[in-house]
């Protein structure tokens, strides 16, 4: 998206879709989970909700918004200091 100012709201959704997540222990956790997650290096921490939808992709509900999620960059997920995985942003259309 090509829009003018950085706090344009078309540059801010507070979800985004994984097709799969690489689980660090193996296996995913028991869904909803609540859990910390970023989309870019450096970002702090962001609270969200993971659930797995019935097409087998990953739904990530942040708290708040986040600003130019984009898809086929990376979401990494945390318990406190503890990195649990990752996957591939697959979608950040917004909800109609």
């Amino acid at each position: 998206i090509a829009v003018q100012g950085q706090q344009n709201p078309l540059l801010f959704t507070d979800w985004l879709t994984a097709d799969e997540i690489f689980w660090s222990s193996g296996e995913a956790p028991d869904m909803p989970f609540r859990c910390k997650a970023k989309v870019r290096y450096r970002q702090a921490d962001q609270s969200c909700e993971i659930t797995q939808q019935d097409n087998g992709k990953y739904l990530i509900t942040f708290d708040e918004s986040q600003r130019a999620i984009t898809p086929g960059q990376s979401v990494v997920i945390y318990q406190d200091d503890v990195c649990l995985g990752g996957g591939v942003i697959d979608t950040t259309e917004k909800k109609v």
